[in-house]
């Protein structure tokens, strides 16, 4: 595996195990803007929304002992911690 895909696989992780929750959503069919917006008001209110590539993200649930079912995920998707 690069480099980069590592570190962005240990980020993912990291990022898994130290939330004590996250929610994993599609974000398809939202424009630029509004997702900006989104991800603004997350951030200040203490959370983190991660566009995340659906391989990555399961590997990076897999080493964390979480199970998803890959048929579940479609489109793009965005992890929100």
């Amino acid at each position: 595996m690069r480099q980069e895909k590592q570190l962005l696989l240990d980020s993912i992780s990291e990022a898994i195990q130290n939330s004590s929750a996250f929610v994993l959503t599609s974000y398809e069919k939202i424009d630029a803007n509004m997702t900006a917006d989104f991800r603004s008001d997350f951030v200040k209110s203490g959370g983190e929304l991660l566009a995340v590539k659906k391989r990555v993200f399961l590997k990076a649930a897999a080493s964390c002992g979480v199970d998803i079912d890959p048929s579940k995920l479609n489109g793009h998707i965005a992890l929100a911690i």
